[in-house]
């Protein structure tokens, strides 16, 4: 992985700013090294500090990194099988979510919120849109479940 850290800490001197190149370095080493959190972590915020360091928003990048493991196979698995330190993760998402207030960053933020059991931020995310979109949450079973833990009616499990 010591390219990939060289790739990411050219790529943080001269695009701080652009997470898609961060975004697949994370990914490729995940793929490299599926199960090795220790090795991912430290290349997420190696990646982190370097843009960060550079220009670039802590926060963004890192959310943004992880939001691209997800998509590239992971899915809701995300953060049970990465490194991903959720306190980090969540102000990424909120910071996402407050910059670009569109609704998909705000369901993103509640789906993971509930998948990571943050209850707090899952109820803040969910008042602020009205209707889910399956693009997002892939069956509407999965948001009315997490609505209602939401909610405190009952535990929520993501492998529904």
């Amino acid at each position: 992985e010591e390219d990939l850290i060289l790739l990411a800490d050219e790529a943080a001197k001269r695009y701080p700013r652009y997470t898609a190149t961060f975004e697949e370095l994370l990914v490729c080493l995940t793929r490299r090294n599926s199960g090795l959190r220790d090795r991912q972590s430290f290349l997420a915020n190696s990646i982190v500090s370097a843009a960060a360091k550079n220009g670039g928003e802590r926060d963004e990048t890192y959310a943004r990194m992880y939001l691209a493991v997800s998509r590239a196979g992971l899915g809701d698995r995300v953060l049970g099988e990465t490194g991903i330190q959720w306190t980090r993760m969540k102000d990424g998402l909120m910071w996402i979510a407050d910059r670009y207030p569109i609704q998909e960053n705000i369901e993103r933020l509640a789906l993971h919120a509930c998948l990571a059991g943050d209850r707090p931020i899952t109820r803040i995310a969910l008042a602020r849109f009205k209707s889910p979109t399956r693009t997002l949450w892939g069956n509407l079973k999965k948001f009315e479940d997490c609505e209602s833990w939401a909610k405190g009616d009952h535990q929520f499990r993501s492998n529904k």
